[in-house]
């Protein structure tokens, strides 16, 4: 990328969503530790170059400490009062071609109005009447999302979620940090 000029690289996962979703072969899958291990060059190479390389992933944060020392700045990042990581229903949006209001382009079946009926700034301000929304703007989460003390910064891929486990508000399906045994 250096040879070629790029001075910025935006690392995104690729979600099992769209096109991209082939059934019960998906092809894009690797492991959960392929994806560590992906993650980890990815930091290691954010550290030696020159080039600005930036992981939109909430589990990132388990890879480059300088993330959550970053975020302590802000206050108590166990309690809610500084949000980060997967950030679905809480500052984010995408509209369809027909109106249709979303909070995450890879959830597509969440919607929380069309702008054909009201002004987005209306969708948007009540957007927290909508059950699921409510639900991920508190952090309600299932299995090791729920007691993870990281909910608030990371909240695991609410998309990875949904479609590795068809539930929104499992656990993430890639995230290492929990062992069988549920700690670190």
């Amino acid at each position: 990328m250096e040879s070629l000029g790029v001075n910025t690289f935006s690392a995104r996962s690729a979600l099992f969503s769209g096109r991209a979703k082939s059934g019960e072969d998906d092809v894009f899958q690797i492991t959960k530790e392929q994806y560590k291990k992906t993650l980890e060059q990815l930091c290691e190479e954010r550290y030696k170059n020159e080039m600005i390389i930036v992981c939109q992933d909430p589990l990132y944060h388990l890879i480059d400490k300088g993330i959550m020392d970053g975020l302590k700045q802000y206050g108590d990042i166990t309690s809610g009062k500084v949000l980060s990581g997967c950030t679905v229903g809480l500052n984010m949006a995408h509209i369809n071609k027909d109106g249709r209001v979303g909070v995450c382009t890879f959830i597509p079946d969440v919607i929380i109005g069309n702008i054909f009926e009201k002004p987005l700034s209306e969708i948007w301000l009540n957007r927290g009447n909508h059950p699921d929304i409510k639900k991920l703007m508190n952090r309600e989460y299932k299995g090791n999302c729920k007691k993870c003390a990281d909910r608030f910064i990371c909240g695991g891929c609410r998309a990875r979620a949904l479609v590795l486990k068809n539930d929104l508000f499992e656990e993430d399906p890639y995230c290492w940090k929990y062992d069988k045994r549920g700690c670190l």
